[in-house]
């Protein structure tokens, strides 16, 4: 492949000298073919060959948007299609462009910071364009990986402590006034902070010592990263670090990093606590008005530090049990859940779990008629992307006290009961991924339903090693067409003995339930 390169483009660059009397964008605009649309998390794709070497493909961007586009070939064979990628700007100008990315020939544009807002143009082509001699079938994947905050408040003058279109791992929100703790020691040097200002807004920023010996070390940034002050010692002697009457340039979002005096060489340890003083009126996490719910219909929305928070609302009834459930759908997002009683009171709250990017609370049961909140927020703060919630609010279950008995003999036991009308799996997965032993099924691909069918999944005695098994509910078909949602019953034993009976529903077909079981 190399000395194909080579020999390629000594004949192209002899070919452009003799050809050519322009720059080299005359061969790139010499076919203009008609642009699609691409919007953030899809895949596309196409064929070049040589009456067709370039495809256009255009998508929506924002300021500070960072992006990673993907170009891979279907059969990655030598000789086979030799991607190029170009990003045009709002304006037409190519802003960059890219050959191989590491060893492969298919090139990555990953984490490009986008300049403007505006339309954007991705050109998905082959080395030596028009004058190149590879061809083949190619996927086009774009992704919104993370938000870049511009508040213009330091314009690039001070040192920049973060990579343009990043943001530290474990951002947490600070609010105006409100205090927040933290420790330092060992390999945990530093924590970061985030808050919403307003351009006039005076703030004293102090990092005292709560306990141990640590000797704090401020830092206050803008949104890009860009340091705008930093303190050590106290005016007053103490070691504490005070930012004082500090008079913030613009509005948008600031970063803190609270760190120690001498950052990772520094010998100091120890709690503190962090504040930003003010008379100024509260700031805190973007959200937006609250969205009615409807119970059992999904609903789509985005999270970013520009909306940190999106609140959902639906009606209940005492005795009623809901299951709220949130997903990635796109990006690399980190959603929370929290489910609030009418009076406001938290009910429930969740952060990520074993499966990364979902969240799920419930079955719940409600105390009081009335209005509930679900709030979905960004759980990691340098995170960002699209996801899906939905709220499923029903009658609660039978006693389940008696359904399920387990049997002797089996190291593991798993029993799905639930309404007819649908087709449902069972699945039991082992650590290194291995299935159990499946000893019944029913209305499999809705071919015979019943009225009350059942799964049944087992390891027998002696079989199941040490570890965390997955247990997942599938809804596969509605087999009535009634698109009503689907209780179940989920009963678990591991060597005879009944570990958990769960009631719950699943509201579509293609939802999932998954808990997790520990062999010992």
């Amino acid at each position: 492949m190399t000395v194909w390169r080579w020999l390629f483009c000594s004949v192209l660059i002899g070919t452009l000298l003799l050809v050519l009397s322009g720059p080299r964008p005359d061969l790139l605009w010499a076919q203009r073919p008609d642009a699609r649309p691409l919007r953030y998390g899809e895949t596309v794709g196409g064929v070049l060959d040589d009456a067709h070497y370039e495809d256009r493909w255009t998508f929506a961007g924002q300021r500070g948007d960072v992006i990673r586009v993907t170009m891979t070939r279907s059969a990655d064979v030598p000789g086979g299609l030799d991607g190029y990628l170009l990003l045009i700007g709002p304006d037409g100008a190519v802003l960059t462009e890219v050959d191989d990315t590491g060893d492969a020939v298919m090139p990555t544009l990953d984490g490009y910071e986008l300049p403007a807002d505006g339309l954007y143009t991705l050109v998905a082509t082959r080395f030596g364009f028009a004058n190149g001699f590879s061809t083949g079938e190619y996927s086009l994947t774009l992704e919104l990986i993370g938000r870049q905050l511009a508040t213009g408040a330091a314009d690039g003058a001070g040192v920049r402590w973060l990579p343009p279109g990043t943001l530290p791992p474990g951002l947490r929100w600070l609010i105006y006034n409100e205090p927040v703790n933290g420790r330092l020691a060992g390999e945990r040097v530093e924590d970061w902070y985030i808050f919403q200002g307003r351009a006039g807004d005076v703030i004293t920023l102090r990092m005292a010592a709560a306990e141990g010996a640590l000797d704090p070390f401020l830092i206050l940034t803008d949104g890009g990263g860009y340091e705008l002050a930093r303190a050590d010692d106290s005016p007053d002697g103490s070691r504490d670090a005070v930012i004082a009457e500090l008079n913030l340039p613009a509005d948008g979002a600031y970063l803190v990093r609270a760190t120690r005096y001498g950052f990772a060489y520094g010998p100091s340890a120890g709690s503190y606590t962090l504040i930003i003083e003010t008379d100024a009126a509260p700031s805190g996490p973007g959200a937006a008005p609250p969205v009615p719910l409807v119970a059992g219909l999904p609903v789509s929305g985005t999270l970013d530090l520009r909306m940190a928070m999106q609140r959902y609302t639906f009606d209940g009834q005492a005795g009623q049990q809901a299951t709220v459930t949130v997903e990635r759908t796109g990006g690399t997002l980190v959603p929370t859940l929290t489910l609030r009683s009418p009076e406001g009171v938290v009910l429930v709250a969740g952060d990520a779990g074993p499966v990364a990017g979902e969240v799920r609370l419930g079955p719940v049961l409600l105390p009081a008629d009335g209005t509930y909140t679900v709030d979905v927020s960004l759980g990691d703060l340098s995170t960002a992307g699209t996801y899906r919630l939905i709220a499923i609010v029903a009658p609660p279950p039978a006693p389940a006290s008696d359904a399920f008995r387990s049997a002797t003999g089996l190291d593991i036991e798993a029993v799905l009961i639930w309404s007819g009308g649908a087709d449902l799996d069972l699945n039991v997965i082992a650590p290194p991924g291995i299935a159990g032993l499946r000893q019944a099924q029913a209305n499999d691909f809705c071919v015979e339903t019943r009225a009350a069918p059942v799964e049944r999944v087992t390891w027998s005695e002696g079989s199941a090693a040490p570890g965390l098994y997955s247990v997942t509910v599938r809804y596969r078909f509605d087999c009535a067409g009634t698109g009503a949602p689907v209780q179940f019953m989920l009963g678990l034993a591991v060597r005879g003995v009944v570990t958990d009976v769960i009631s719950a529903t699943l509201a579509r077909p293609g939802d999932t339930y998954t808990t997790y079981l520990a062999v010992r």
